[in-house]
């Protein structure tokens, strides 16, 4: 794990400091704009730790994103749009 991904797996960690996810269980959800930075913590605040039954599905218009191939390594579902 990069540098990058550590910080945001810290940064996501402290952010769902005792937030329930209990209704995200089961369901799925669409981002778009997740290479952004907005997005990009969005997506890892879903991530780390991962929510149990939880599909994620990210919105990118080509290619894969550098910063975020850790994503498409670790179970997250991309769609080319």
């Amino acid at each position: 794990m990069n540098k990058f991904c550590k910080l945001l797996k810290d940064d996501a960690l402290i952010s769902r400091d005792g937030v329930s996810t209990d209704l995200l269980k089961g369901k799925t959800i669409l981002i778009t704009g997740a290479s952004g930075l907005i997005g990009t913590q969005f997506l890892s605040s879903l991530c780390f730790p991962k929510i149990k039954d939880l599909d994620i599905f990210v919105c990118v218009k080509n290619t894969i994103p550098e910063h975020l191939s850790w994503f498409y390594n670790h179970g997250i579902n991309f769609i080319k749009a």
